[in-house]
């Protein structure tokens, strides 16, 4: 990440330069290639935290299920990963066009939703007013104007998103809950294949 600043920062330094000297292609191309390389460290990125991202269902199954120590769950994590990434690979490509169809399904969901979501933003207001007004009273103690209005409504607007968008924290959680018991079912399937292995490879040797 540091190469790719300075890379980019002498990139820029290059082509302004380049415009104060006149070289108009020069600078084209170096803004050109500044382009080119964000896009290759955004696409280096996404597929480093994608990797990550898998890496990680593993160390935090080994750390709750096995009430591993950090060090000892990297280790287990990855040699787990290392052991069946081929299908961990295809597990995480299943639930990646499972989220992709979920986050479709949601906006259709969101549509659909309008008049949930208006009876939820009706209790949200109620709800709401209560913690906004204690904490106008309190500020109208030590301040007034338009400053104790502010302070009341900015304590009661978490409570009115709370409650309005209910609903979809009901649903997200739902999923939440789905792919994190997949990605358990998963470890103990992989668990269970690493345990079973030993008692195969000798019974394939006899034979």
């Amino acid at each position: 990440a540091i190469l790719f600043i300075a890379l980019l920062i002498g990139l820029g330094v290059l082509f302004f330069k380049s415009s104060e000297g006149g070289n108009t292609s020069l600078a084209v191309g170096g803004m050109i290639t500044a382009i080119g390389c964000t896009f290759l460290f955004l696409f280096a990125f996404i597929i480093l935290m994608a990797f990550l991202g898998l890496l990680r269902q593993f160390f935090m199954r080994v750390a709750a299920l096995e009430n591993a120590p950090v060090g000892e769950s990297f280790r287990r994590g990855w040699q787990m990963f290392k052991s069946n990434w081929k299908s961990a690979a295809l597990m995480w490509l299943i639930m990646l066009g499972i989220g992709i169809g979920y986050a479709i399904a949601g906006f259709i969901l969101l549509i659909i939703l309008i008049p949930v979501f208006i009876l939820t933003g009706l209790a949200g207001l109620i709800v709401a007013a209560i913690p906004g007004l204690i904490a106008f009273g309190i500020a109208s103690l030590f301040t007034s104007g338009p400053l104790a209005w502010i302070i009341g409504i900015l304590a009661a607007l978490p409570f009115f998103f709370l409650v309005l968008g209910s609903p979809l924290l009901l649903i997200g959680g739902w999923m939440h809950i789905f792919q994190s018991s997949v990605w358990t079912l998963t470890y103990r399937e992989f668990k269970a294949l690493g345990a079973n292995l030993p008692e195969e490879i000798p019974a394939a040797a006899s034979q």
